[in-house]
């Protein structure tokens, strides 16, 4: 998951890298308040993650 200021992460993606960070019962919590489309996407973007780097979790986190 490269991230680079020429590659910003989009807020699907943050979405995802936040609800990975943020641990099961947590992120089941905000599943709960999101529409089904936004539910399917944010489940594929964590499909797709992979590992996140350390810096790209930090500036996700900061900006919440």
């Amino acid at each position: 998951m490269p991230h680079t200021s020429s590659n910003p992460v989009n807020g699907t993606r943050k979405a995802a890298v936040l609800m990975a960070i943020m641990g099961e019962d947590a992120a089941s919590a905000v599943y709960k308040h999101l529409s089904d489309d936004e539910v399917q996407l944010v489940t594929k973007e964590l499909a797709e993650i992979g590992r996140i780097p350390t810096e790209v979790a930090h500036e996700i986190l900061e900006e919440y």
